[in-house]
């Protein structure tokens, strides 16, 4: 109901109808899942700026749900978003968030029951690439992104994290010619 009501533009409502639901998972779960539910509250904690929030969020589910794809792929972006910030310890951040990225990406036992199509996909990778830009690690980050547009070729975020890699790796000439395709092309 979260998400339905976020998508209605509705975003106070979702997030006391996230806020409600949430409770049960601070009076212990009682062995129901509270993915879906984590996972609606993280979002909307990201979509409002309460990046700690997200955090604490995903974080706190995956003590129930260890494992979980997408709660993997939600405390990435909370913590890249964090170093983002230039808080104090932001380079631990970003190793964070590439960990956490790349946990998203392993397969595991409950990576079936993901509920975000994001966690094992081309917006994991595209993720992974921009925080290992970020970290100045240029070469894996061109190998994340082509393993992106493996999946999505025509993935501009992708295709864009690319021209920076190359520059980032001495490319320039050859990143010039990606980087005047996508902008001949209408988005």
């Amino acid at each position: 109901m979260a998400f339905e009501l976020r998508d209605a533009g509705e975003r106070d409502a979702a997030r006391a109808v996230g806020e409600r639901g949430w409770e049960i998972v601070r009076r212990g779960p009682g062995g129901r899942s509270v993915a879906r539910l984590a996972v609606a509250r993280a979002v909307l904690q990201l979509g409002a700026g309460d990046l700690e929030g997200a955090l604490e969020t995903a974080r706190l589910a995956e003590r129930h749900e260890p494992g979980n794809p997408d709660l993997a792929y939600l405390r990435g972006q909370a913590l890249e978003a964090l170093a983002l910030r230039q808080v104090p310890g932001g380079e631990a951040l970003l190793s964070d968030a590439e960990a956490s990225y790349r946990e998203a990406l392993t397969p595991s036992a409950s990576a079936a029951a993901a509920l975000v199509d994001v966690a094992r996909s081309c917006t994991s990778e595209v993720r992974l690439g921009t925080v290992l830009l970020l970290a100045r690690r240029p070469a894996e980050a061109l190998a994340a992104f082509d393993r992106a547009l493996a999946s999505r070729p025509d993935d501009r975020e992708a295709r864009l994290g690319r021209v920076e890699a190359r520059v980032a790796l001495g490319a320039a000439a050859g990143a010039l010619g990606e980087a005047k395709a996508l902008l001949d092309e209408r988005p």
